[in-house]
């Protein structure tokens, strides 16, 4: 089995298997901006610790980039990130929320195949209009979610499950990239949540990625959903980091750039 992921690696991975529409770097900082649709594609980040020379000026342009693009300007603050910018920022009045945590797992398990769940074009209208209605997605993200997927690798696929009826019950979008696997928007019809369909339709995920060719796959998860967090230990998956995000005080956005 290939050797866990580090950090650094898994970062590198999830920009590529989730970008930007627009990405800018500077040294080992890079601004990413999406129009809006997520806080990971639209945020600033710094991929080098040992890059933090000028914080106030890059964060105050930083500001002004995502005004130009009418996005909020974020920070997302994993363990690359220097912690004297986070401390920069906290004492520029900055503030922090949602903290999220990174879960690692090898793809080595065999799962026996499930008839339910299949493989799927992610920019199908059945895939993109479960994706939305399970997340209780505004409608008018549907066209920002399939533009995201033209820009992912060719190594993705949709995944979806489907109840007696043969109606939508579940479904994923995974990347395979560099040997690393990667899950995203893993939903449950709302009505079938509890009855473990998350975790049958993870299985299929994970037996597909590693037919894709990843050794190991990751995924990330808001911190304070524990019913998901524990699902994906009971998969095998370990908790390897936090991430979490900060954001300007008001007034400091009103001098921004419109």
């Amino acid at each position: 089995m290939a050797q866990r992921p580090s950090i650094l690696q898994l970062e590198q991975t999830f920009l590529t298997a989730w970008p930007a529409g627009e990405d800018a770097w500077d040294g080992g900082w890079v601004r990413r901006a999406s129009g809006g649709y997520t806080k990971r594609a639209n945020c600033l980040q710094c991929m080098d610790p040992g890059d933090a020379d000028q914080i106030e000026k890059r964060v105050t342009a930083f500001i002004d980039w995502s005004a130009a693009r009418e996005i909020s300007p974020i920070l997302r603050v994993t363990p690359l990130c220097n912690p004297a910018i986070p401390e920069k920022l906290k004492r520029m009045g900055w503030q922090a929320f949602e903290t999220s945590v990174v879960l690692t797992g090898p793809t080595g398990a065999h799962f026996d195949p499930d008839a339910h769940c299949e493989r799927i074009d992610p920019f199908s209208e059945e895939w993109l209009e479960s994706q939305i209605a399970f997340s209780g997605y505004a409608s008018d993200r549907r066209n920002e979610l399939a533009r995201m997927i033209g820009h992912m690798p060719s190594t993705r696929t949709g995944i979806l499950m489907r109840d007696a009826d043969g109606r939508p019950a579940a479904s994923g979008l995974i990347v395979a990239s560099k040997g690393v696997g990667v899950y995203f928007n893993i939903v449950v019809r709302p009505d079938l949540r509890g009855y473990g369909i998350g975790k049958r339709i993870m299985k299929h995920a994970m037996q597909s990625l590693r037919e894709m060719g990843a050794h190991w796959s990751a995924l990330q998860v808001v911190g304070t959903n524990q019913t998901a967090r524990n699902l994906y230990r009971g998969l095998g998956f370990d908790e390897l980091y936090e991430y979490y995000y900060m954001r300007p005080p008001a007034e400091e956005l009103s001098g921004a750039a419109e």
